[in-house]
């Protein structure tokens, strides 16, 4: 009697499972194309950037040692800088060559970002916030970069992975497997070389580890802390840079971000209305749906709080050394982008009431948010800083014409142009670079037989049109050609 009884009970469950699984599977095989779609496809759609270009003289040295002591004076750790110097040697150094490990590694942070969903919550969490990490704006952009951020995100994801399942496995009461500490560890050192921001996350996930081993599995505890002090002496070699470079403060930007910049915490994912659309529409599907079965999963509080504490105990400390420094930037926001993925999947699942809706719902503003991307750009437009490329071809046609010196001034970084300048046959001498308008009237009179030379000026609106001004002074513009971030100016001596 009692068999019949439970026999009824357990057959909808089962046959409940398996829709929800087969279509987290089904979303996740399309999240992970459709990431390897955008971040792979015209890969040299715009020209190398200031930072990428940073990447590329950095990793286009002769030795290993020669890229080891450059990355010394850096203000980045050494491991992305030394695995495209081996690439580059594979494969060489075009604007495609060099973006494509950071593609590849962002298309598999995706992939990682669906699994991780799915041990925290369940398999339609997971593909919906592999959705929407393989379409939001700023990871489809900074996945494409010529950066460490796609690497950084690919490993420390993959870390959250084991350091959930670990969690799970001490919860539980049971030793923590030694391979799975050793993975854990190797990927908690290859992180810390490759971001030091992933010092913020490396520390978070070996608390959240502790608590739970202290709480709920004493003996557990020596594995943990074993495991820690392994990956403190991996980075130990390392680590005087790092305290170097803290003590310095970083890069400086002219002030320390307001109240407004908090909003930047909403672009990680899409833009807002798309968000608050769909957390309407969940809304909505709860409110007039009829149904009893759809009602929603039992909360995880645990997998929830871990989820949080990733967003916002991380968002807090960026945004506090950020009064200090200039780390409050939508690339290194980008750390928290895996959170902010995973936790707007579980709400929408949350507020739907059940997993079909919401996967629904997840589908619809994935695809109106590659219509819109692709439409304004923001998707496969150009990188967000000066467009080196087109200005280099301005500089490049006007000096064969012998129209003008090759006398160029930027306001920063004036050896990345020499890349887009391999190709011509008389490149451009480094004591041909004039920093300042006294000194290129003194070269152009000496290398322009009419009297006219190529200024480029590439960084923030404000220094470009403060040096316009003093150009205007010693120079007539007979041309100016504007791009993304640069200038270039064909101008004559008054």
């Amino acid at each position: 009697m009692a068999d019949k009884e439970a026999a009824p009970s357990t057959q909808p469950m089962s046959q409940s499972a398996n829709p929800d699984e087969r279509l987290g599977r089904i979303l996740l095989i399309v999240a992970v194309a459709l990431a390897t779609t955008l971040r792979l496809f015209d890969l040299d759609r715009s020209g190398l950037v200031n930072d990428e270009l940073s990447s590329w003289t950095r990793a286009n040295l002769v030795g290993l040692g020669e890229v080891l002591s450059v990355a010394r004076g850096d203000v980045h750790p050494p491991l992305y800088q030394l695995l495209l110097w081996g690439w580059i040697g594979l494969f060489g150094d075009s604007e495609t060559a060099l973006r494509l490990p950071s593609a590849i590694a962002s298309s598999g942070a995706v992939l990682a970002i669906g699994v991780l969903g799915r041990r925290l919550f369940g398999p339609t969490e997971g593909a919906i916030a592999a959705l929407f990490a393989a379409t939001a704006p700023g990871l489809v952009l900074y996945g494409r970069f010529a950066r460490s951020y796609g690497l950084v995100h690919l490993l420390t994801v993959l870390l959250a992975i084991l350091v959930v399942g670990c969690a799970a496995r001490v919860a539980s009461g049971a030793r923590p497997r030694a391979g799975n500490l050793l993975l854990m560890g190797l990927l908690a050192g290859l992180a810390l070389y490759t971001h030091y921001l992933s010092t913020l996350l490396v520390a978070f996930f070996g608390t959240a580890l502790l608590v739970v081993a202290v709480t709920r599995n004493r003996p557990a505890l020596p594995w943990i802390l074993g495991i820690g002090l392994g990956v403190a002496l991996l980075f130990a070699p390392w680590l005087p840079m790092f305290m170097e470079d803290l003590r310095v403060g970083g890069l400086k930007f002219a002030k320390a971000p307001g109240l407004s910049d908090l909003m930047k915490l909403g672009r990680l994912g899409h833009s807002h209305w798309l968000l608050a659309g769909g957390v309407a529409l969940a809304l909505l599907i709860r409110e007039f749906s009829s149904s009893k079965s759809h009602t929603p999963k039992e909360p995880r509080p645990a997998a929830v709080s871990f989820v949080l504490l990733w967003l916002f105990g991380l968002g807090a400390v960026m945004w506090l050394y950020s009064l200090r420094s200039s780390i409050w930037t939508g690339r290194n926001l980008s750390l928290l982008s895996p959170a902010v993925a995973l936790l707007y999947a579980r709400v929408l699942v949350q507020l739907a009431g059940a997993h079909r809706p919401a996967a629904l719902i997840a589908v619809a503003l994935t695809l109106l948010t590659c219509g819109v991307g692709a439409s304004s750009g923001t998707l496969l437009g150009s990188m967000p800083a000066g467009d080196f490329r087109s200005a280099a071809m301005v500089l490049a046609e006007q000096s064969e014409e012998n129209r003008a010196a090759a006398v160029v001034t930027l306001s920063n970084h004036p050896k990345y142009f020499r890349y887009y300048f391999r190709s011509l046959d008389n490149p451009i001498e480094e004591d041909r670079w004039a920093r300042s308008s006294k000194a290129a009237e003194a070269a152009v009179r000496e290398l322009s037989r009419d009297h006219r030379l190529v200024w480029l000026l590439s960084g923030h609106k404000k220094f470009s049109k403060k040096r316009l001004k003093q150009l205007r002074k010693r120079f007539r513009v007979v041309e100016d050609h504007k791009f993304h971030g640069s200038r270039a100016l064909l101008l004559e001596l008054k």
